[in-house]
């Protein structure tokens, strides 16, 4: 099972074939509206949103970080995809933080990261 992050850009003009059932995270600002992902691309999606907050002393109060029940809702998706075995690919407004966050803990799980489409990871 592959994975990897990418940005807001890249999901919503996704430039891969892929070989297999894949099913993404895509994760967006609070105050911006979801990804408009590339139609018939993967098989689910899961739409979170919550801001990059990089401190959890120094959260601007306009920011909201992730909340306890979307938590549940990734450990939930996770689990079942990786029941179905496919691919699942993550992605947030700079592909970087909340999305590598999340793609570092899929390889801790199994997944292989997908090195020629992901983007760095800087999880915060």
């Amino acid at each position: 099972m592959k994975t990897a992050n990418f940005p807001r850009s890249t999901v919503e003009n996704f430039p891969w074939t892929l070989r297999q059932e894949s099913w993404l995270i895509s994760v967006c600002n609070t105050q911006d509206q979801p990804a408009k992902v590339t139609p018939n691309v993967f098989g689910r999606i899961l739409f979170l949103s919550f801001d990059d907050v990089e401190s959890l002393l120094r959260c601007n109060r306009n920011e909201r970080r992730i909340s306890h029940d979307q938590i549940l809702q990734i450990v939930e998706f996770i689990k079942e995809a990786k029941e179905a075995k496919v691919d699942l690919f993550v992605n947030c407004h700079a592909g970087q933080c909340r999305s590598g966050a999340i793609v570092e803990v899929l390889m801790l799980l199994g997944w292989q990261a997908d090195e020629e489409i992901c983007v760095e990871r800087i999880p915060n």
